[in-house]
C-alpha cells in the first residue's frame, strides 16, 4: 500500500495536514490544508460553505461559550461533525439534498476555518470534499458474466467455477456497501439484504443506534434507515458482490448466499456524494461491529482526490474494529502513487486498493494505476462488445425499466474483490482481517499486462484463494481441523473418556476397560495378570485363576497420602492414582512399586485422591494382574 512517505517526495508531507489548531491557519492555506502543488491531478471539488470539524477527545460534543461558537451545526454523528460558519449561514443553510458544489478556495477554507476553530474544543476543521462514484456507464445490456467465468480462451476470469465448488456464502458475514444506496425490491438482491434483528418498521429507534428504522441499512445524508437507490451504481455493485446465485434469473454474485448492509451516501441521483456521508457511514458500521453484528469487509466503489483527516481517522477505526475496507483505484487513468485517489491511497493495513482489467485480461484504459495499488479484477472495457460488467440495476422510470445493465469502472472491479474476500471469510470464520488479506494478494496470478501497473501484478483469483493453505491451520492436510487437539491430526476429536480411566478413547485402545489403555497380552477386555509369578499370564497359564488382589489402605496426610497394599510373593506393585481438584479434569498417574508400603507426596491440599492397585512382575512378558477395588481420601 503506498503510504505518506511516498507523497512526502513528491510534495511537502504538511500539504496533506488538515487544521488542526488556529495557530496554523494564520500560514499560508497552501502550506496547511491540501497542497495546489502540480501533484494534483484533478480539481478538489467541495460542499459549499460546509466543514467536517473533529473535536478533542475531553470535549467531544462540549457546549462552547456564546462568543467561541462561530458556526452552526449542520449534522453529527459519533465522532465528526458537519458545520457552517456563520459568516456563510446566509447562502448556505441548505439541506445536504439540496447542496451546491463549487471548486476548493484555499483562501476561503482559510477564513472559514479561522471562524470555526474560535472553539477550543476542536483539534480539526476540513471542507466537506465532493467524491465520485467509479464506474463509466454504458446501455449496452449483455448477460454472460465473463469476469467470473470466461469461456473463451483469454482466462480473464477469477475463477468462480472453481471457488464455488467450495462454498457459495454464508448469512453468518455481514458486507458493508456504501454507495448510491440499493434497489431493496430487486428479485436477484432482495432475499441477499440483511434484516436488523434489532429494529421494526415502526418509526422508532429500537436499537438506539441513531437511525429509525435501519431494517436493511441507512441513508447517511438524510440520517435515516432508508438506503433507496435512484442512480442505479449502488444495486450494480450489490449484485457484483451478492446477486442471488442458482435461482433461475439475472446474474450470479460472487456470493449466492449473503448478508448486504447498504449505507447510502449519495445526495441525489447523480454520481456524486458527501465526504462526510463516507465518514457517516463508516461509523455506522463500525459501531455495527461494537453491537456484535460480524460485519467483515465493507464496498467502497468511490473516491477524490482530496486528503481528509476526518476520513482517515473513521477508516482506522474500522481497521481497530477487524474490518476490511476495499476501495476502486478510480477511473481517471492516473498514477496514484503520484496523484493519490482517497480513501484507497490511504496507507492503512485495512485498504485493499483495486484496479480494473477487461475481457481480453487487458489493463483497462481507464482504471488508475501504480505501485500503490495492490489488485486487479474484472471491471469491463465496453470498447469491445459484451466487454462491460453486468449486474442488477434499479429501474429508474417508467421509459428507463431495465433491470440488469452491462457498465464498467473499477467500482465493478472492487465489489469483485469484496465479494472473494466474504467468500473467504465465511468459509475461514476465525481468520483475522490481516489474514484474509495475506490469502487475498498471496493466491493472486502474476499477469505479464499488469506489470507495472498493479503491485506484484496481481490479478484476483477466487479459486485459489478458498483453496489456499490455511495461516494459522497445525494440521495443514486435514480439512477438518485447524490444531492436533486431544486425539492429532486426521482424527476427529472427542473428550470421551467411556472406561474413565483417565486416557481419551480416541487414544485409549481398550476404551471400554477401565484397567487398559492397549491391548496388553490377553487382549481388551482380559486381565494381563499372572498370579503365581510364573512370567506367564494367567490368560495363556489354564492352571492359574486370576486374582483380584484386596482394596488398598489410605490415610490422609499433609500434602500426601501413606498407601499400604497387600503383599504377594513375586510380584512388584503398580499403583493407580487418580487425583481431583475442584471441577477440574481428573489426573492419573501410575506408580511402579517394589514395596507394598509407601507414601505419595506433593499433592495439592484439599485434593480428592482415589488409589487402587494390581501385582505385576519383569520378565520376558510383563504381565498385570485385575486392579482392586479403589479407597478415596482428601489431602490435609
Amino acid at each position: 500500500m503506498f503510504g505518506l512517505g511516498g507523497i512526502s517526495r513528491l510534495c511537502s508531507y504538511r500539504n496533506w495536514l488538515p487544521l488542526y489548531r488556529p495557530a496554523l491557519v494564520a500560514c499560508s492555506v497552501a502550506v496547511v490544508f491540501f497542497s495546489a502543488s502540480p501533484c494534483r491531478a484533478d480539481p478538489i471539488m467541495v460542499v459549499s460553505g460546509q466543514y467536517i470539524i473533529q473535536r478533542k477527545p475531553s470535549h467531544e460534543h462540549s457546549t462552547q461559550a456564546a462568543v467561541q461558537a462561530q458556526y452552526s451545526q449542520l449534522s453529527a454523528s459519533r465522532f465528526s461533525e458537519v458545520v457552517i460558519p456563520k459568516s456563510a449561514q446566509g447562502a448556505s443553510t441548505q439541506a445536504s439534498s439540496a447542496t451546491q458544489h463549487e471548486p476548493l478556495n484555499w483562501s476561503k477554507v482559510r477564513d472559514d476555518c479561522e471562524e470555526i476553530m474560535k472553539d477550543s474544543s476542536i483539534r480539526s476543521c476540513e471542507p466537506n470534499q465532493v467524491l465520485s462514484l467509479s464506474a463509466l456507464p454504458n446501455d449496452q445490456y449483455f448477460v454472460y458474466q465473463w469476469g467470473f467465468d470466461d469461456p473463451s480462451f483469454n482466462d480473464a476470469d477469477v475463477r468462480m467455477d472453481q471457488a464455488w465448488n467450495q462454498g457459495v456464502g454464508s448469512k453468518d458475514i455481514l458486507i458493508g456497501v456504501i454507495d448510491s444506496g440499493v434497489y431493496g425490491s430487486h428479485p436477484d438482491l432482495a432475499g441477499n439484504l440483511w434484516s436488523n434483528p434489532g429494529e421494526a418498521a415502526d418509526g422508532v429507534d429500537n436499537d438506539g443506534n441513531g437511525y429509525i428504522d435501519d431494517i436493511y441499512g441507512i441513508n447517511a445524508v438524510t440520517q435515516t434507515g432508508d438506503p433507496t437507490d435512484c442512480n442505479g451504481h449502488g444495486t450494480h455493485v450489490s449484485g457484483i458482490i451478492g446477486a442471488v446465485g442458482n435461482n433461475g434469473i439475472g446474474v450470479a454474485g460472487v456470493n449466492w448466499v449473503a448478508n448486504m448492509v447498504v449505507a447510502r451516501v449519495g445526495p441525489n441521483c447523480g454520481n456524486s456524494i458527501d465526504l462526510s456521508a463516507a465518514i457517516a457511514a463508516y461509523d455506522y458500521f463500525y459501531t455495527l461491529k461494537q453491537r456484535g453484528h460480524n460485519i467483515r469487509v465493507i464496498n467502497a466503489s468511490f473516491g477524490g482526490p482530496g486528503f481528509s483527516q476526518a476520513s482517515y481517522d473513521a477508516i482506522s477505526r474500522l481497521n481497530a474494529a477487524d474490518i476490511i475496507l476495499v476501495a476502486a483505484a478510480g477511473n481517471n487513468s492516473t498514477n496514484v502513487d503520484t496523484s493519490p485517489f482517497y480513501p484507497a491511497a490511504f496507507n492503512l493495513p485495512n485498504i485493499v486498493s483495486v484496479a480494473a482489467t477487461g475481457p481480453f485480461l487487458n489493463f483497462a484504459p481507464y482504471s488508475n494505476y501504480g505501485q500503490s495499488v495492490d489488485i486487479a479484477a474484472p471491471g469491463g472495457d465496453v470498447r469491445y462488445t459484451g466487454g462491460g460488467s453486468v449486474s442488477t440495476w434499479t429501474p429508474l422510470s417508467p421509459e428507463s425499466p431495465a433491470m440488469y445493465r452491462e457498465i464498467q469502472g473499477t467500482s465493478m472491479a472492487a465489489p469483485v474483490v469484496t465479494g472473494a474476500i466474504a467468500l473467504l471469510a465465511s468459509q475461514r470464520p476465525l481468520l483475522t482481517g490481516a489474514h484474509l488479506i495475506d490469502i487475498t494478494l498471496q493466491t493472486a496470478d502474476s499477469i505479464n499486462a499488469l506489470s507495472g501497473a498493479v503491485a506484484g501484478a496481481r490479478f484476483l483469483n477466487v479459486g485459489a484463494m478458498v483453496s489456499a493453505g490455511n495461516p494459522t491451520d497445525n494440521c495443514p492436510s486435514d480439512p477438518n481441523k485447524l490444531a492436533p487437539g486431544a486425539c492429532g491430526c486426521g482424527v476427529v476429536d472427542s473428550y470421551a473418556d467411556a472406561d474413565g480411566d483417565g486416557t481419551f478413547d480416541c487414544v485409549d485402545e481398550c476404551p471400554s476397560d477401565g484397567a487398559k489403555t492397549s491391548s496388553g497380552v490377553c487382549g481388551c477386555g482380559r486381565s494381563d495378570a499372572d498370579r503365581n509369578g510364573n512370567g506367564f499370564a494367567d490368560c495363556l497359564d489354564p492352571s492359574v485363576q486370576g486374582v483380584t488382589p484386596p482394596a488398598p489402605r489410605v490415610r490422609a496426610l499433609r500434602g500426601g497420602v501413606a498407601v499400604s497394599m497387600t503383599p504377594r510373593e513375586g510380584v512388584k506393585y503398580l499403583a493407580k492414582v487418580v487425583t481431583r481438584v475442584g471441577a477440574q479434569r481428573p489426573k492419573t498417574v501410575y506408580y511402579a512399586v517394589s514395596n507394598p508400603t509407601g507414601r505419595i507426596s506433593k499433592l495439592r491440599r484439599g485434593a480428592s485422591v482415589t488409589v487402587s492397585y494390581a501385582y505385576f512382575v519383569d520378565g520376558a512378558t510383563r504381565v498385570v494382574s485385575e486392579f482392586s477395588k479403589a479407597r478415596t481420601v482428601r489431602v490435609g
